[in-house]
Parts: structure tokens; C-alpha cells; sequence
């Protein structure tokens, strides 16, 4: 080992915490993938990483969601947020519980999530949505909360912040009330709050009476009245705030909605676009789903509207969807594989829903474990760990188009041997200050614990971005392994490295060197 080599792995090395510890205790039996690999050599554990104050231009976002319902104690958080990296927080702002007393706005609530973040360095960005009883009735709604309240009972989530129920419909008088709603709300956070997302998933939240306007009076007519809604409703925080940001969200890589906001102009209106994406892989389809996006959000100015990951998320606990059996572990495995995912797709920002366990959130009185952290023992999760490696990795990161990635069977069995799997995997290709950030993984649904694929990596790489020591990251286990004795050239002077065995989440080539950049 060179001297240089010794140096950085001695300032490298961190003290590892009980909580780490802790967290690193079960990968549902799963084998290393890396360890026991000839010449592959664990260097350091943990991996630095870098305070949300410390990191400039964030890629790693956290949902903030449903605080309007009162489903978590926002303090709780702060401080295990800063220690995570991430840049960016989420919060639904709840008009029912601003103005509990028509025309009497309350937002310190807010307040205290938007000052407690700030003061971690992290950004909060307002999902300003749902209805309110007095302008915007719905008799199912306030059946439910009248039968919760007589057994003394908590409401289910949706009528405790009458979830979806827009005042569009709901006539002249509730749009007015939506107005001085919004406008207050502008007024008050004006100077901290930059960027303003106006509902939330309309294909599923866009509702009169509690039923989707899309079912009712079709998609077209629903998107069209939706971007109504979003641009007058813009139009009311630009007064207040001339360059604030504007955001929508769609919740499916594929429908009707997208083509039919484009016909209705909504590219005009909006800075950025989020997608949330709930599918059984992150990969599923999300390529293509913003290819579309791109090419139908044209604005005429010739701005090109910015493109987030607003919302998505994996289950630690029983859940309503019918996935999530690996608990703690299949949640790191998902964070790792959306994160690396959406950046590679472009995405300027990823945010993972969510911060924090939702407490009594669905009918039944069951909590909701889709947190990082430990909503009853306020603890991290292993997939916040994961979360916060990349933060830090992710920082500054860009697509690397002129780099290649493949991996691929092992020469001796390429003769008559099954390429449909190698065929399946996912390559990843990112630089951070010209350093190559190289991802590779199965694509396969989460739960199943994909069997290691056995095989060699190949890279081709600009002159200027060679490999000094290569290293691998595991992002899951939170290892990182040197990998210069793998490392072979090949004819055509392609760098591989072999063996190696492909998971089912990214494995991250890259140059010792990054791990500065990580501190």
C-alpha cells in the first residue's frame, strides 16, 4: 500500500456510534456481496459523510408530509436531519388546520418546521393543498369525524385535513376563501419559503365530494380544470412573492393526465415538475415516464421546466400496499436504488417519503412505516444511514454520459449461457467534480432478494477521469472495499474488474479520492 493510500484511509476512519451499530445488525440473511471476494479489501467503515449546513448543492430531499393531520412531532427530527445531509424537506401546508377560525390564520405550526429546518441547513419547500370544512363541505368526510369523535376516537387521516377536496369546485365563495388563504400564506413566509407546489397528486387527490374529479367528469376535463386551479392559484403567490418558484406533482409514471395538462398549457405555468412513484421497482418505467414529460412540458419562452423527484418511498411495516415484507432492509435497498436512479435520469433533487413514521395514521388506528426514523422510539432506521451516505456522495452530482458501464457474464461462461438476467441489469453512469460515480444492480422487485449474479465489470472512461485507487461502496452496508487487485485492462483499453457479484441494489464504483469530498 502506498503512502498516499495510508494517509487517506487514516483520516477516513470514523468512530462508529451505537446507533450505527445498531442499525447494521440485519440484511434478512442475506451474503456480503463483497466480502470473501479474492483481492477485495474492506478499507473503511463507517463512511464519512457531511452535516445538511456543510452541503452546497444538495441532491437528497425528505418528505415532510401530513403535519397538517398532526401524525408526528416535527422537533423530534431536526437534529437527526441535519446529521443526514439531506437539503430539502417537503411540508404539506393544510389549510384546514392554518385557519381553524374562518379568517383567523395560525401558522405557527409552520413556523416551527420551517425555522427548526433552516437552522439544520435544510430548505422547506410548501405543498399548498386540501380542502376546509367551512368553504369546502363534503358530508362523507364530516360523517367520518362526527363517528371518530363520538367513540372518542382518532379520524382517519383523510377527513383530519380534508384531504383532496378542492374548492374549484365548490364555487365562488370557496375560491375566494382559497385566495386569502393563499395570499396570507405567501405574506407570511415570504424570504424563507422559495417554492411553492400547489396540490398533491391530482390523478388521486383532485376531489369533489371525495371522489376524483377524474372519475367524475373525465381526465381531460379534470386536467384542464386542474391547470385552471394551479394557474390562478399562482397567480394569487406571485403577488406576494414575484419569483417564487412553482411546482405540480403527478403520482403515476404513465397516464392520461400528463398529455392533457400539456394541451392545457401547464408548462407556462410551473417552474418544476415532481413525479412520485409508488411502483414495485423504482426503474419501472421512469425513463420513458420523463422523456414524456420533457418533451410535452414545452414552454414558449423556451425555459425548460426543472424536473424533482417529489415524493417515494418504501415501507419498514405492515402497509396498505402489498409489498414491504423485508422491512428494514428492503428499505435501504429501495433508497439506494431510487436516489442513484433519479439522478441518473437527471433529476435535480430526490426526496424520500418520509422523515419520520406516521403515529395512528390509517382507519384502524395503525401507524404508517414508510420513515427513516423510528416514529415511536425516535430512532434512524438502516435506511436513513443509507440516505445519509448518499446525501454526502451525491452532492454536486451530474449525469456522466461519456462514460460506460456493463456488467456482464464471465468470459469462460459466455458460450451457451443464459443472458437474460446480465440483459436486466441496471447501469448507472455520474460524475461529482469529474470523479466517476459508476452504479450497477439487478432490477428485480425488492422483496425477493434477487441470488447474486456472478460476473465482470467493465468501464471505459474519459482520459481525464482514470481511476487512481479504485474503490467500491456498498451504500447498504455502508462499506467501502479497494478494488485496485481486481482491476484488469482488456483489449480496446477497457478497465474491468472481476469476480464480482451483482445485487439487487447499486454497488458504486468510484476513486478513493471522493471520500475528501465526502468529509
Amino acid at each position: 500500500m502506498n503512502a498516499a493510500l495510508k494517509k487517506l484511509i487514516a483520516i477516513t476512519i470514523l468512530s462508529c456510534p451505537v446507533a450505527l451499530m445498531q442499525a447494521q445488525s440485519a440484511f434478512s440473511d442475506t451474503p456480503d456481496p463483497l466480502a470473501g471476494i479474492p483481492g477485495l479489501r474492506k478499507i473503511s467503515q463507517p463512511i464519512p459523510h457531511r452535516h445538511s449546513r456543510d452541503i452546497g448543492k444538495g441532491f437528497v430531499g425528505i418528505g415532510f408530509e401530513t403535519l397538517d393531520r398532526d401524525t408526528f412531532d416535527p422537533s423530534k427530527t431536526f437534529d437527526l436531519l441535519g446529521e443526514s445531509g439531506v437539503k430539502y424537506a417537503r411540508c404539506q401546508t393544510g389549510w384546514m388546520k392554518c385557519e381553524k377560525k374562518v379568517g383567523k390564520y395560525d401558522f405557527a405550526w409552520l413556523d416551527e418546521v420551517v425555522d427548526g429546518l433552516s437552522a439544520q441547513g435544510i430548505e422547506t419547500w410548501f405543498s399548498v393543498s386540501f380542502g376546509h370544512p367551512h368553504y369546502t363541505p363534503c358530508a362523507q368526510y364530516d360523517s367520518l369525524l362526527a363517528v371518530a369523535a363520538a367513540k372518542g376516537e382518532i379520524a382517519p387521516g383523510r377527513p383530519r385535513g380534508y384531504v383532496g377536496e378542492s374548492p374549484y369546485y365548490h364555487g365562488e365563495e370557496a375560491m375566494k376563501g382559497w385566495f386569502r388563504y393563499v395570499r396570507a400564506l405567501a405574506k407570511h413566509f415570504k424570504g424563507r419559503v422559495t417554492v411553492w407546489e400547489v396540490w398533491n397528486e391530482p390523478e388521486g387527490f383532485w376531489l369533489y365530494q371525495a371522489q376524483r374529479a377524474g372519475t367524475l367528469y373525465g381526465v381531460e376535463k379534470a386536467a384542464h380544470d386542474f391547470a385552471d386551479f394551479v394557474r390562478v392559484t399562482a397567480d394569487e403567490i406571485h403577488k406576494v412573492i414575484p419569483d417564487a418558484l412553482i411546482s405540480i406533482d403527478l403520482c403515476h409514471t404513465g397516464s392520461a393526465w400528463r398529455p392533457a395538462l400539456a394541451e392545457a398549457g401547464i408548462a407556462d405555468v410551473i417552474d418544476i415538475f415532481n413525479y412520485h412513484v409508488y411502483n414495485r421497482t423504482p426503474e419501472e418505467n421512469l425513463r420513458m415516464s420523463l422523456d414524456q414529460t420533457k418533451a410535452l412540458f414545452v414552454r414558449h419562452d423556451g425555459k425548460p421546466v426543472r424536473i424533482w423527484q417529489g415524493e417515494s418511498g418504501y415501507p419498514t411495516g405492515p402497509a396498505l400496499e402489498a409489498y414491504g415484507k423485508l422491512g428494514e432492509y428492503g428499505q435501504a435497498k429501495f433508497i439506494a436504488r431510487r436516489l442513484m436512479m433519479d439522478a441518473a435520469c437527471g433529476a435535480e433533487m430526490s426526496s424520500i417519503f418520509s422523515v419520520t413514521d406516521f403515529l395512528s395514521y390509517y382507519p384502524d388506528g395503525s401507524d404508517q412505516y414508510y420513515g427513516v426514523i423510528n416514529g415511536r422510539e425516535n430512532k434512524p432506521k438502516p435506511g436513513y444511514y443509507t440516505m445519509q451516505l448518499l446525501a454526502s456522495l451525491l452532492e454536486d452530482i451530474e449525469p456522466a454520459p461519456e462514460n460506460f458501464i456493463r456488467f456482464t457474464t464471465p468470459k469462460t461462461q459466455r458460450t451457451m449461457t443464459s443472458l437474460l438476467a446480465y440483459n436486466a441489469i441496471e447501469t448507472v453512469s455520474l460524475k461529482k467534480k469529474g470523479i466517476p460515480v459508476l452504479a450497477f444492480w439487478q432490477k428485480e422487485h425488492l422483496d425477493l432478494n434477487a441470488h447474486p449474479l456472478k460476473g465482470m465489470l467493465q468501464v471505459v472512461t474519459g482520459v481525464s477521469s482514470k481511476f487512481t485507487v479504485p474503490i467500491i461502496i456498498d451504500p447498504v452496508r455502508r462499506t467501502v472495499w479497494d478494488a485496485s487487485a481486481l482491476k484488469r485492462m482488456y483489449p480496446h483499453g477497457v478497465e474491468t474488474f472481476q469476480p464480482l457479484f451483482c445485487v439487487d441494489y447499486p454497488l458504486i464504483l468510484t476513486d478513493l479520492s471522493i471520500l475528501k469530498l465526502m468529509r
